[in-house]
């Protein structure tokens, strides 16, 4: 079963970003094409670990070097949380290459193993990220043993185990209730996106409780003491290891250890026992899917493409997860500062400034910092390689290029625009900006939406991929254009918000390049992509 197994794992790690068909081109165009991606990732690991540095330099030398580990087990753990969520419901089932997967022999746990080991591997990168540069600045500035590193190292592997299991956990339930009823894909939508909104709902209480009650801690060590409560009040295992990583107490770490690894391990065995007879009723037809003849409605070729993209995206759960999550992470959080205010804020940083003085930074920075996530992942960076090998379809329709194109930026922005214009409503009305505060609430985020749809589609024009094995693989990373888009859109709203921040006292400036640059890349990139052809 050993040999199956990575067998499995081996075919799943080289179908990412079409890794086996580069290497073994013989153009030099994908071999280019390869080196390239390795320079983007050694890029964006570069990135990444410069921000957790970053991230917990200051906390270090304040004298919370020993709180780190339990820091970073919850920074991990709530990473983990986001990214393996829109992937759960179809992680495991309802895959393209199911019936050719499992129609070779191999076992159910070896399939369902190899899976959750793929989905591992990708979490365990951002656990290396966000616990290296710490386990570097514990040694300089905390109280380290050889236990303590041993323990430390050991955790970077065992982080993102519990909160991936539980999260899959959850997407296994949505699966196993939305396969009994006729229109599944509607019901597990549903089902995922209450799943989502609980687990903000319960984030942003448990921030609320920790807000409630704030007590002055004039020295470190009593700082530490109370974010480790807090920590281990949050998340147990967080307590677990701080007890071991700090007293020494290797019974408190095994425990962290063997809770991780053996939730693992017993939900794959649960999940393989169980995992034909979901996948069957998953692919299944409901009993009342009849073929009723009415009448033809006729519409003009946009409105067609462009309800055939509002199909998909509503049949569609994981595409639908990954698309639909970043817009309405940023609309809940506007909604919520809406509600709640500032107040949480404002008592932090009492000592330094003052109520207005606060509200008024908050009020200039917000535009930019509503950027995060609110672009996190254009649909139109995946939309084209959707068509898979059905894109013959769309290749021989007696329409220009651009009308495609056009039907799938419009999707887009009828996913993002409501979302831009929801934050910067909620947001207006918790700051209350000036006048031109106002205007630019709304013009940078509407301005940047409409650059980063375009530029989603002119990535995936650039880098299509209609090979691949299943939808999940594609829209989790299998793809040049999702790799870049993503990670691309990341760092470049982490250098604004830097930027915004670093030089506040330009922020208006800031705020107008953003909206020219935004619009000029916008009308530069929709000429590139009116001169473009589809080949099938």
């Amino acid at each position: 079963m050993t040999r199956k197994f990575f067998v499995l794992l081996r075919l799943q790690m080289l179908g990412l970003f079409s890794i086996n068909k580069l290497y073994h081109s013989k153009g030099k165009a994908d071999k280019r094409r390869l080196v390239g991606f390795c320079i983007i990732g050694l890029l964006a690991l570069a990135a990444g670990f410069g921000i957790s540095y970053l991230s917990v330099a200051g906390s270090a030398q304040a004298g919370l070097a020993n709180q780190l580990p339990a820091i970073n087990l919850v920074m991990v753990s709530l990473f983990v949380v986001m990214l393996t969520f829109s992937k759960a419901s179809g992680a495991l089932f309802g895959l393209k290459d199911y019936d050719m997967v499992m129609s070779l022999p191999v076992s159910s746990f070896a399939v369902v193993f190899s899976r959750l080991t793929m989905i591992y591997l990708g979490n365990l990168v951002f656990s290396i990220i966000i616990f290296v540069p710490s386990i570097i600045l514990y040694s300089l500035y905390g109280t380290p043993s050889i236990h303590g590193y041993i323990m430390y190292v050991l955790t970077v592997f065992l982080a993102p185990m519990l909160p991936m299991v539980v999260v899959i956990l959850v997407g296994t339930l949505v699966s196993a209730i939305a396969s009994r009823f006729r229109y599944k894909n509607l019901v597990g939508m549903i089902l995922a996106f209450g799943a989502m909104a609980a687990y903000i709902y319960f984030m942003f209480s448990m921030s609320v409780g920790l807000q409630a009650n704030p007590d002055e801690i004039l020295t470190s060590t009593e700082l530490g003491q109370t974010i480790s409560a807090m920590l281990g009040q949050f998340y147990p295992p967080a307590a677990w290891l701080a007890a071991g990583i700090e007293d020494g107490n290797w019974a408190a770490f095994a425990l962290f250890a063997l809770v991780s690894v053996a939730a693992f391990y017993f939900y794959a065995s649960i999940t393989a026992k169980f995992y034909s007879k979901i996948n069957t009723r998953v692919f299944s037809y409901g009993k009342n899917n009849n073929f009723k003849l009415g009448g033809l409605k006729t519409s003009s070729p946009f409105m067609a493409l462009y309800r055939r993209e509002l199909r998909r995206l509503g049949t569609n759960v994981t595409y639908a997860l990954n698309t639909l999550v970043g817009p309405l992470l940023t609309a809940a959080g506007a909604i919520a500062v809406a509600v709640v205010g500032l107040d949480g804020l404002v008592e932090v940083l009492a000592d330094s400034f003052t109520s207005e003085q606060i509200t008024n930074t908050a009020s200039q920075i917000a535009p930019v910092v509503s950027l995060f996530f609110l672009g996190l992942m254009p649909s139109t960076a995946i939309s084209l390689s959707l068509e898979g090998k059905n894109r013959w379809i769309m290749c021989s329709l007696p329409i220009p290029a651009i009308l495609i194109f056009k039907s799938k930026i419009a999707l887009s922005l009828t996913v993002m625009l409501p979302a831009a214009i929801i934050t910067a409503s909620a947001l207006v009305f918790a700051l209350r900006p000036n006048a031109i505060g106002a205007v630019m609430m709304f013009a940078v985020p509407i301005s940047y939406v409409l650059f980063d749809t375009i530029l989603g589609m002119c990535i995936n024009v650039k880098f299509p991929r209609y090979d691949w094995p299943s939808e999940y693989q594609l829209l989790k990373g299998g793809t040049a254009s999702v790799y870049i888009s993503v990670f691309g859109g990341i760092i470049l709203t982490i250098v604004l918000v830097v930027a915004a921040i670093a030089f506040f006292q330009y922020i208006l400036i800031i705020n107008l390049l953003i909206i020219i640059f935004s619009l000029a890349g916008t009308a530069a990139l929709y000429r590139y992509l009116a001169k473009h052809r589809l080949f099938a």
